[in-house]
């Protein structure tokens, strides 16, 4: 005997049923915990987002992002973010019974206006490391070039201060400092000075002088 859907009036020798319904009208049933929107933090200096960490706007990581404030329970799902970054799809992949449903929401995201770390140190002209290049103009020249990209995307630089003799160049992050030196295989001359004390432990700004 064919079951009837007792909301469309569907037979079961037509359509699959789940329980007493017909697929297509369970979904209707479903509710899924999903919010209206998700609030994303954005900077407003250099427009990168912070997910599981400050990064460039990517719509695969900002939309595993706002699947994970999905309280669904799945087998699998995707997630779609629009061109503007303005809103996400999702379509949820769930097991009822036997049968696998597709369900689709719909979550907005909400930027909210905040600063990065980095940024925040930088405007602040925040530093860890000076980077001191002496030499001839055309050497100090070359070298300048290749480190300001690389320590611009590594770290930031918060000022630049040009000397007859050669550039000293302020570094947000030591790490980063040390580590491109290392790479570019210069020598320098290391000294710390000692800039303050936070939480109990003292803090050191490092120079490197390179004599190229």
């Amino acid at each position: 005997m064919d079951l009837i859907c007792p909301r469309c009036g569907a037979k079961s020798s037509e359509k699959k049923f789940i329980e007493n319904f017909c697929i297509d009208c369970f979904k209707g049933y479903i509710d899924l915990d999903t919010p209206a929107a998700v609030e994303v933090p954005v900077c407003r200096k250099c427009n990168r987002v912070k997910l599981a960490r400050w990064q460039e706007k990517d719509p695969e990581a900002l939309g595993s992002y706002i699947l994970k404030q999905c309280k669904v329970e799945y087998d699998t799902a995707k997630a779609k973010v629009s061109g503007d970054g303005s809103e996400c799809d999702i379509s949820f992949v769930l097991k009822a019974e036997d049968s696998l449903i597709e369900v689709s929401e719909h979550v907005g995201i909400k930027y909210v206006q905040t600063m990065c770390d980095r940024c925040s140190r930088k405007s602040s002209e925040y530093f860890e490391a000076i980077i001191q290049l002496r030499g001839s103009a055309e050497d100090v020249e070359s070298v300048r070039n290749k480190m300001i990209p690389e320590l611009e995307r590594e770290s930031f630089i918060p000022k630049l201060v040009e000397l007859k003799r050669g550039v000293d160049i302020y570094v947000g992050s030591k790490q980063a400092a040390s580590s491109l030196i290392s790479r570019l295989s210069l020598k320098p001359k290391i000294s710390n000075k000692l800039h303050g004390v936070e939480d109990g432990q003292r803090i050191y700004r490092t120079t490197f002088s390179i004599r190229l």
